[in-house]
């Protein structure tokens, strides 16, 4: 669920804007896990998701061009729209590719660790379902309003899972907040030529065996068509009651287990939200930057490992 969470961060800001203003938008992202766990169990966990969940995002948008940066990838997108540049901070590579090749590189990796079709019947067998709502709150973010939309999956699991259920909470700025606010505005705009290509969320849909999840991809789609701006704070929360009444059997000393809270949780907030100048080097391949196929940088956007063709020997060690 973590690299769906990285991946569809990386699918949402595919498309370039149409306006003018020079605006920037940092997002700080937050990973816990519940106490349920014990420390070292823990820290195991948040280390292992350090590679594929990225600590912050910033988006940057100047003259139609936008830019999505974080740890794990830059996503440069040219006024057009169509045409692209991937960079990989880590390796130091980058890819010049159109919008429809990164789409086809994506489906090719996709495909390739995709697990055997007999695991994605079984899964898909499963009962699962989404519903979407606004919930009637509302917080203020950087000083702007904003209302909080919910959508929840619940997936029943075999035993000992048994039920599960992710709550996503999206706060987007209110119209007359969008209309006041200069970078609002370029956000909404930028927000509507991205979710013009949202469907294209749906290709990770097409190849996990998890219920419900081309559902939950449309949910999301949907939940961005029916609003005009950009998410400025969001949280997912994991809940799975029947593993935390199965821990209570055996709780860790001094250790209160409530069922009802999450397992995990992921926040994104807004570290900044401005209009100042955008300098043009952002948007400039580094010189010690090496060309690669497109494949390989998509991979950086999901490091896993391909699943080998069928009667292939297994890996020595």
């Amino acid at each position: 669920m973590v690299r769906q969470c990285s991946f569809t961060l990386g699918l949402v800001v595919l498309w370039a804007a149409t306006g003018m203003a020079d605006v920037t938008l940092r997002q700080s992202v937050t990973l816990n896990f519940s106490s349920l766990f014990p420390e070292a169990v823990r820290s195991a966990m948040q280390e292992s998701v350090k590679s594929t969940l990225p600590s912050g995002t910033v988006l940057q948008i100047k003259n139609g061009r936008a830019v999505s940066s974080s740890a794990t990838l830059t996503i440069m997108m040219e006024a057009d729209g169509n045409r692209i540049t991937l960079l990989n901070p880590k390796s130091k590579q980058y890819a010049n590719t159109t919008y429809s090749e990164y789409l086809d590189a994506t489906q090719g990796v996709l495909k390739s660790v995709a697990p055997p079709a007999q695991a994605q019947q079984a899964f898909q067998n499963l009962h699962h379902d989404v519903q979407t709502k606004k919930t009637g709150q509302f917080a203020m973010i950087q000083g702007v309003r904003a209302e909080e939309s919910l959508i929840v999956a619940t997936m029943q699991m075999p035993s000992p899972a048994g039920t599960m259920r992710m709550e996503m909470h999206y706060w987007i700025a209110l119209p007359d907040d969008i209309r006041r606010v200069p970078a609002l505005k370029e956000l909404a705009d930028y927000a509507e030529q991205s979710r013009r290509k949202l469907d294209a969320a749906n290709l990770v849909g097409s190849f996990t065996p998890m219920p419900g999840m081309t559902e939950l991809m449309g949910a999301i789609r949907d939940l961005m068509k029916d609003n005009i701006g950009w998410p400025l704070k969001s949280s997912t929360k994991m809940y799975a009651p029947a593993m935390v009444q199965a821990l209570q059997k055996a709780p860790q000393p001094g250790q209160s287990l409530d069922p009802n809270a999450p397992m995990m949780e992921i926040l994104m907030d807004v570290a900044e939200l401005s209009t100042n100048p955008v300098p043009d080097s952002v948007f400039s391949v580094p010189a010690d930057y090496q060309a690669a196929p497109v494949e390989e940088l998509v991979k950086a956007l999901m490091p896993v490992q391909s699943r080998p063709p069928a009667g292939a020997p297994a890996p020595s060690h």
